[in-house]
């Protein structure tokens, strides 16, 4: 099909003289296919709003020089074993997959400066997260946590994070301790239950 003839033609590309990125979202797609993972100076691929359900390519780890991976709105339900092994990925965005947990191995992206899990399905706030020592921003919008764990002070490079519409009954308490121990200043985007003041409108957190 089309998408594999324009991989096969990319892979010809041996020393690009430009970042080298393939964007193959909203084209109905079951799998990828195996041409992609043959595009070794990859580093940007974005496959989001396709059927995918997994990656179970053994080759996927030929993607050494992949930085940025966009696998949102995708039936995954479950993380994929086979992309924790893209260590060195630094933007991932996994928004709308279903997912309600993320499996050990994602200790191992160690270069990950941005991540994305909004509109997932997450009732408990993924401990994984919290090893991510180099992340900047991170997203977890539209989830159904309903506390955020102490462990968010480790994550001393993080500039965003968003939890808004989510199930939290107040105010993170972890989020004034990491302005008290003179942590990095960050932007935060959180609701959560207050009183009515009539007519008056709600500030912003």
């Amino acid at each position: 099909d089309q998408v594999d003839k324009t991989a096969k033609a990319l892979a010809r590309l041996t020393d690009p003289h430009w970042r080298l990125t393939l964007w193959i979202a909203t084209n109905g797609l079951e799998s990828v296919p195996a041409s992609v993972w043959e595009l070794a100076n990859l580093e940007e691929l974005r496959v989001n709003n396709n059927k995918l359900k997994d990656f179970h390519s053994a080759d996927i780890d030929k993607l050494t020089k992949l930085r940025r991976f966009w696998i949102g709105f995708n039936p995954l339900e479950k993380f994929p074993m086979t992309v924790c092994r893209l260590v060195k990925l630094e933007e991932l965005d996994a928004t709308g997959c279903n997912l309600t947990w993320l499996p050990r191995f994602f200790f191992d992206f160690n270069h990950l400066v941005e991540l994305r899990l909004g509109n997932n399905a997450f009732e408990d706030f993924p401990d994984a997260v919290c090893t991510l020592k180099s992340l900047r921003t991170l997203l977890l919008f539209g989830n159904k946590l309903q506390v955020l764990p102490w462990s968010l002070v480790d994550l001393q490079e993080l500039r965003e994070l968003d939890v808004s519409d989510n199930c939290l009954m107040k105010f993170p308490l972890v989020l004034c301790v990491a302005e008290h121990e003179g942590l990095n200043p960050w932007d935060v985007s959180a609701e959560h239950e207050a009183p009515e003041r009539g007519d008056e409108e709600r500030e912003p957190l």
